[in-house]
């Protein structure tokens, strides 16, 4: 991305990569090779959705985290009854769409107390 005047906009950061059931470690920096690409889960990731504001990671458990961006802080955990396989977030960041792993389409109230109401519209059969 470049300005008018030709010169770069880019806004640099740092990359973090963390083990999902150990969180992240913000005061640690990532180094790619010291990393541990051998563990795994037994609650795999099946679904994340991203805003300007937070980050949701979904397993296959139903339990859905909630990161804070840019910070990467753990801000909420959300359980769903069902299997998310696709999430998506609004503008506003208050619902959340989910398609679980039957087609089944439900939206759910993100509440910053950490509580996922579930809304009653839902909508079957969809991909």
């Amino acid at each position: 991305m470049s300005g008018i005047d030709g010169t770069a906009n880019r806004k640099f950061g740092r990359e973090t990569a963390f083990f999902i059931d150990d969180g992240p470690n913000t005061q640690a920096m990532y180094d790619i090779s010291k990393y541990d690409f051998t563990k795994e889960s037994n609650d795999p990731i099946c679904a994340i959705t991203a805003d300007d504001h937070m980050l949701l990671v979904a397993r296959a458990s139903g339990n859905v985290m909630r990161f804070g961006l840019p910070s990467l802080s753990l801000d909420a955990k959300y359980f769903f009854k069902t299997r998310p396989n696709t999430m998506e977030i609004n503008c506003d960041s208050s619902r959340v769409g989910v398609i679980d792993m039957d087609g089944i389409l439900s939206f759910y109230d993100l509440d910053q107390g950490g509580a996922a109401n579930r809304l009653e519209f839902q909508k079957s059969e969809v991909w």
